[in-house]
């Protein structure tokens, strides 16, 4: 079964409940359709508010510094967002 199949079916917190751990997810670029003619990592900003509902809901959500000093939550998967601007010279 897909990754996608299952959060479709609204399985995807039983994916991250009581697994606690840390994690850092980059996100690359927000448009308004999603489309990518620029780039293949864009998302739509409906699908980002997608994302923040589901990590809210089923994630701790916390700052890289709070993470980098071991904030974890003992029952849950603990993760950081990150937007990669691109190359220093962009």
């Amino acid at each position: 079964m897909g990754t996608d199949l299952v959060f479709e079916l609204g399985l995807g917190s039983l994916m991250h409940k009581q697994r606690p751990g840390r994690r850092i997810l980059i996100y690359h670029g927000i448009d308004e359709v999603g489309s990518t003619e620029l780039n293949t990592r864009f998302i739509s900003a409906a699908t980002l508010e997608q994302h923040l509902s589901y990590l809210a809901e089923n994630c701790r959500v916390v700052t890289v510094p709070e993470l980098m000093a071991g904030d974890e939550a003992p029952d849950r998967l603990t993760v950081a967002l990150t937007f990669d601007d691109g190359y220093d010279n962009n």
